[in-house]
């Protein structure tokens, strides 16, 4: 109740000040009424002061050389940020399509350049190869050392780093499985510098402990045992290699010698 009287309360204030405001007696000054002359005057003064169609033609026309030059900029900027042509757009084709094929030729050419090199590398890189060129007849006893060598039948210098040799009993006549094991990366001391077309003189030991039984077998065929290793060299180009051989032992009267056994895996003798 209070607050619906509160706005009637309102509103009648503002109505009475709405009403006030309009009956208000006219200002005497205005409502003065003012003589002929002075308008016939005022009038006269006004045609006078006011410019015809022509002065303004001749004022428009003086006044546009002193016009601002960022008028004739801007015109410059929407003419030159207008909607390209036709023959720009093909321009600009023509141009995109002309460097994507120099693009592509570039890249087939770093690609020729890059097996070129590889096939390079390939074919004037070291190759050492194991060479059993030495007759071996075993002795009673765990120490049998055996003579072997490797050649370069690449077209350029290898370091060779580590030989290993070691010897495997057959069993039952087949030949036993092993592990191969992984090519040392680590940093290795050089045995020697092989040329290419040389060969390097290597010796290892036979590590069975053969009986006058294994070896009398062996000379009949019915006891068989391979030598099995590695050889690790650098190339020229600061690449890492290894050849790993398998060879049995096959009998031949006073000057007994190895050959590959065709039982063998692929991986017992190998070269990357």
């Amino acid at each position: 109740m209070k607050l619906s009287f509160l706005l009637i309360l309102i509103v009648s204030v503002l109505s009475l000040n709405r009403v006030s405001g309009s009956a208000e007696p006219p200002n005497p000054k205005e409502t003065k009424p003012q003589s002929k002359e002075p308008q016939l005057h005022q009038e006269k003064s006004a045609r006078q002061e006011t410019p015809t169609e022509s002065t303004i033609n001749q004022k428009s026309a003086y006044s546009l050389p002193n016009q601002p030059a960022a008028n004739s900029q801007t015109q410059k900027q929407e003419t030159q940020a207008g909607p390209p042509t036709d023959s720009t757009w093909w321009f600009n084709l023509i141009v995109a399509i002309f460097t994507g094929c120099l693009v592509c030729v570039g890249i087939g050419q770093v690609a020729i350049y890059i097996r070129q090199a590889c096939f390079f590398k390939t074919v004037e890189r070291a190759w050492l190869a194991v060479v059993f060129d030495h007759p071996f007849q075993p002795k009673v006893g765990a120490v049998n050392p055996i003579n072997y060598s490797v050649k370069n039948t690449g077209h350029t210098v290898a370091w060779l780093k580590s030989p290993k040799l070691k010897g495997m009993p057959w069993e039952f006549g087949y030949i036993p499985e092993r592990q191969l094991e992984p090519k040392p990366m680590d940093t290795l001391s050089t045995v020697a510098v092989i040329f290419p077309g040389d060969k390097f003189p290597l010796e290892g030991l036979v590590d069975i402990d053969f009986t006058q039984q294994m070896i009398n077998d062996a000379t009949t065929g019915r006891f068989i045992f391979d030598v099995y290793g590695y050889v690790v060299y650098d190339d020229v180009f600061g690449n890492r290699h290894i050849t790993r051989f398998c060879q049995a032992y096959h009998p031949n009267g006073d000057s007994g010698s190895f050959t590959y056994p065709r039982e063998s895996q692929p991986g017992y003798n190998d070269a990357d």
